[in-house]
């Protein structure tokens, strides 16, 4: 089971872009230790404010390619909540499939978990657990 993690950081809006940038390459140097294909800035084609065919980097979004089992996965949501730790007016949401999760530091062990197995689920091939939804993990182990 191999699949892709994208993910965007929230700012707000007193972060400039140099900020987010900053920010963005810190949580990609971060993500660069898991056991994946890629790890790198997502693209996008066709921006708004670009000319069409010019790729552009999405401030704040990084995808984590070919992500290999649940342990992966798991180790991607404890890299990503342990950074959002030094960052409690920060978000970062998950994507797998059409799961997304988003989460605010701090997060607990319990919620990492439940995270881990509901982004696992949504892995090509994955066999245990439902996949789809939206969640919000604000650190309480309550969803909002």
């Amino acid at each position: 089971m191999v699949g892709d993690l994208c993910l965007r950081i929230g700012f707000d809006d007193d972060v400039d872009e140099r900020q987010a940038v900053r920010e963005t390459r810190g949580l990609l140097r971060v993500l660069e230790r898991l056991d994946a294909d890629r790890v790198e800035f997502t693209r996008a084609e066709d921006a708004e404010g670009t000319r069409a065919g010019d790729p552009v980097t999405l401030m704040g979004a990084v995808t984590v390619a070919g992500l290999a089992g649940r342990f992966v996965v798991k180790e991607a949501v404890t890299l990503i909540t342990a950074w959002l730790e030094t960052r409690a007016d920060r978000t970062v949401t998950l994507e797998v499939g059409d799961v997304r999760l988003t989460a605010q530091g701090p997060v607990s062990a319990e919620e990492v978990r439940s995270m881990a197995e509901a982004l696992a689920s949504a892995l090509p091939d994955a066999t245990a657990g439902p996949g789809g939804g939206d969640a919000v993990l604000d650190g309480t182990g309550e969803e909002r």
